[in-house]
């Protein structure tokens, strides 16, 4: 327990020094632990209390998706506030920016989406597939997110990995943090260009770094060995 407190507080720490500045943080994060995984997934409930199940130790045990819950219930209380629990397009974002800042505190995790293969091969190979596009993945989050969730959490996360390094920090912190509902016209207007545009860039992005990989092919095999795991189609 002494250990989990630990990273909490590093986790914490390393996430306050990314969210902007006078955007009001929940200062504090209560934690439930509920034995060994089964069904159900790890999420933030009505509260904003942490809901956690122990995963494998090769997976990271109780911390196995701490971090990206983390991202949720760290914001929790300003987002009940503005209502942006209640925004239709919040899925998205919300989701891609948790995984994408959790791998950005803590990038040595070994569970869940990525299992600790490069993200690369990973987002590279589900952007390969014909499953569903970023666009049907933003306006059908609810039916999709979960049902196609080994395709969802990287790809969304490749596409903030993108953004952030195209058009930079401020850009993906005015999304998340601008205190204004994620619809294609905000986001489009903070980017600078159409979402079927950045879109577009992003998949020739991730699989252009999928070919360039020199193992690619076999990692992605392994990966998939790994997950267990039928695509989405």
């Amino acid at each position: 327990m002494q250990d989990g407190i630990l990273k909490a507080e590093e986790l914490y720490n390393a996430l306050d020094q990314i969210i902007p500045p006078d955007f009001p943080l929940d200062s504090v994060i209560i934690v439930q632990l509920n034995g060994n995984i089964r069904s159900q997934t790890p999420y933030v409930d009505g509260e904003g209390t942490i809901q956690l199940w122990r995963y494998p130790a090769e997976e990271g045990g109780y911390w196995a998706l701490f971090a990206h819950e983390l991202v949720h219930a760290i914001a929790f209380d300003a987002a009940v506030k503005a209502g942006a629990l209640e925004w239709e397009s919040l899925g998205f974002y919300n989701e891609g920016w948790a995984e994408y800042a959790s791998r950005l505190i803590d990038p040595a995790k070994t569970g869940f989406p990525f299992y600790g293969f490069d993200e690369t091969v990973v987002a590279g190979y589900w952007a390969s597939q014909e499953g569903p596009t970023l666009a049907e993945l933003r306006n059908s989050h609810e039916e999709l997110n979960l049902a196609c969730a080994c395709q969802t959490y990287p790809l969304r996360a490749s596409w903030f990995r993108y953004v952030d390094e195209t058009y930079g920090r401020e850009a993906v912190l005015e999304i998340m943090y601008g205190g204004r509902e994620m619809t294609p016209e905000v986001v489009a207007e903070i980017l600078g260009d159409s979402l079927s545009e950045v879109d577009r860039a992003w998949r020739a992005w991730v699989l252009k770094g999928y070919a360039l990989h020199p193992k690619a092919d076999a990692r992605a095999d392994a990966y998939l060995n790994k997950i267990g795991c039928e695509p989405c189609l």
